[in-house]
């Protein structure tokens, strides 16, 4: 081994080896425990963030297929509130859609609310997921 000073590698004084003390090693492995703790947290955070968008996406999609289908349906949609059951991405959905009139007679107001059926896969409680408000003019 080429000519090393003694600083930078200090011999242990009862066996003559070199290396890390116990305190050292505990130090070091402490300091590895919290960040691996801390990227745990950090990603388990990401995931949960993920699937909670994606279920807003989804009731979104929901919403605005129910908004455009009460636009585009040939009758008068009634005043009065409904409530079905729909399936998207193997999920359950609850979708509500409360028709009101408006101050003009030839028009209504569309109010559509998507929220997990209850029970189901829903990682935060909550009223609904999607909300959307739409007018249908009387053709």
């Amino acid at each position: 081994m080429p000519n090393i000073p003694e600083t930078l590698f200090p011999k242990n004084s009862r066996t003559g080896s070199r290396g890390f003390t116990l305190l050292e090693v505990m130090i070091a492995l402490a300091v590895f425990a919290v960040a691996s703790a801390a990227l745990l947290s950090a990603l388990g955070g990401n995931s949960r963030q993920a699937a909670y968008l994606e279920q807003r996406t989804m009731a979104s999609w929901i919403a605005r297929d129910a908004i455009m289908e009460v636009l585009i349906a040939p009758q008068w949609p009634d005043i009065g509130r409904t409530s079905d059951e729909v399936t998207l991405g193997d999920r359950r959905w609850e979708l509500t859609r409360v028709v009101e009139a408006t101050a003009s007679e030839h028009l209504r107001r569309v109010e559509v609310f998507v929220a997990p059926v209850a029970g189901s896969f829903a990682l935060r409680q909550q009223d609904h997921l999607a909300h959307l408000v739409g007018f249908r003019g009387e053709h």
